[in-house]
């Protein structure tokens, strides 16, 4: 008898678990629309861009695509529909399930199922492993993120593609394509990224090193071994000179604020005796703001000028800022601004709402670091780049390398919300701020005061600048 009443349970939750979840993709693609037309702060100012009438046609168009459409041709769609909005910040994305998950081999089996080259890959390693190759030719690896690709010369002049030879075995699997780099020395690459969709990069092979930014910096191997293995931490702290200090810092996610904190108090009087100091922001994607607050004595001169910022109100949106207030990396006082911030919300459902007024920041600043340089890349993003507009009112602060990545105009992303396949979820902006202060960058970036050279060592180039005031 017990035996028959723990099959019955198991029945009835097999069956709420399959009815909960929904991967038709026309019923995907519908929960995406309407969550976006809901719950997105900057739908009406991209509309005014789109037009109703062109957006009307293009989703009648995925949504009639959308009912034969199965597995990755779904994703492709519902990526499809949010590339309409040209917003870095909105995104379709691939659910980071964990093996033990039910719907993990379902997944796994979806990316195990695209193309892949008819290559004897064992023949390719074990000839890379006994030559010293030189040039891009050869095993390369991204040790932070478990890929193993064999860079091969293809038919075609001055074109090269790089095989998968190990990776995840969930998103990628031997023998797919990972990149395709055209070109001698300096390269063109289109660069497939974790779901597989092209992105145009470039990047060069120095010292068996080919730093490719923001899609990782790779390393060559020689006879199985990696030649340069030091992996970056993600907040660095060193002394360059007697007069300069460098932090790096690769990424602002919030759990890494207590990190940063304790990285400048250890440091402290070393980064406020010298003369320079130089911020290394390179392919830092983003987080939150509150992570870079620690510096605020460092760079600020006078007040720091902040825009009004306006939230979309509705039911998704306040369910996500609640769970701020039980989040351990916000402190008491930053949960009491939430708690007024969801009120606020809560009185004008359905609007964008002005939540806050403009303001400045201001303290005590040190007397030094006198220079401060902020290098950035097209790596930097989001959070990042805001902290860059914030220190770039300075009368300290110089920004060299490259432009940024434009990813800033909607912000306050939250989590990562659901779709009712459980393979896919989606990012969502839910804040603008009012850009009375900081422009309008999306898709175009922040401009350096002064541009590095891509084949040169850009922190010897800045230690160099800043020491002879250039």
């Amino acid at each position: 008898m017990k035996k028959i009443i723990i099959t019955i349970i198991c029945i009835v939750l097999l069956c709420n678990l399959l009815k909960a979840q929904d991967c038709s993709c026309k019923a995907n693609l519908d929960s995406l629309i309407k969550s976006i037309e809901g719950n997105y702060v900057g739908f009406n100012t991209k509309m005014n861009k789109i037009g109703f009438s062109a957006y009307d046609s293009a989703v009648k168009t995925l949504r009639d695509k959308s009912i034969d459409a199965k597995n990755y041709d779904c994703y492709e769609i519902l990526v499809r529909y949010v590339s309409l909005f040209k917003d870095p910040h909105l995104r379709v994305l691939i659910n980071r399930l964990s093996p033990s998950n039910v719907n993990y081999d379902s997944l796994r089996m979806i990316f195990a199922r695209l193309p892949k080259k008819r290559i004897n890959l064992d023949s390719i390693v074990k000839k890379y492993s006994l030559e010293n190759t030189s040039g891009i030719e050869g095993i390369w690896s991204l040790p932070e993120f478990n890929y193993k690709v064999a860079i091969i010369k293809s038919d075609s002049a001055n074109k090269y593609e790089a095989i998968i030879i190990k990776a995840d075995n969930f998103k990628w699997h031997p023998g797919q394509v990972k990149m395709i780099l055209y070109g001698q020395n300096s390269y063109k690459i289109k660069f497939f990224i974790a779901d597989h969709t092209p992105v145009i990069t470039k990047g060069k092979a120095q010292n068996n090193i080919m730093n490719l930014g923001e899609y990782g910096l790779w390393r060559k191997e020689q006879f199985g071994k990696v030649i340069n293995s030091s992996m970056d931490t993600m907040i660095e702290f060193k002394i360059l000179s007697n007069k300069t200090s460098l932090i790096k810092i690769k990424s602002s996610d919030i759990t890494l604020r207590d990190t940063l904190d304790q990285v400048i108090g250890k440091n402290w009087k070393n980064i406020t005796s010298k003369e320079n100091l130089i911020i290394d922001i390179r392919n830092n994607s983003g987080g939150h703001i509150m992570t870079f607050d620690t510096l605020n004595r460092l760079y600020i001169t006078k007040p720091i000028h902040t825009d009004a910022v306006f939230i979309k109100a509705s039911q998704d949106n306040i369910s996500l800022y609640s769970e701020s207030l039980i989040n351990p990396n916000f402190n008491e006082e930053e949960k009491k601004d939430f708690k007024e911030l969801i009120d606020t919300l809560k009185k004008h459902i359905g609007n964008v709402t002005k939540v806050s007024n403009e303001d400045s920041i201001y303290v005590n600043g040190t007397t030094y670091p006198k220079r401060i340089f902020i290098i950035t890349n097209s790596g930097t993003g989001s959070a990042a780049e805001l902290f860059v507009m914030h220190a770039k009112q300075s009368q300290k602060v110089t920004v060299v390398g490259e432009s940024t990545k434009g990813a800033l105009d909607f912000t306050e992303i939250g989590r990562n919300r659901d779709l009712p396949c459980p393979f896919w979820q989606y990012m969502c902006p839910m804040g603008m701020g009012e850009h009375k202060y900081i422009p309008l960058i999306d898709n175009i970036g922040i401009q350096p005061d002064r541009k590095i050279t891509e084949d040169i060592d850009w922190i010897s180039w800045t230690l160099k600048a800043i020491e002879n005031g250039i």
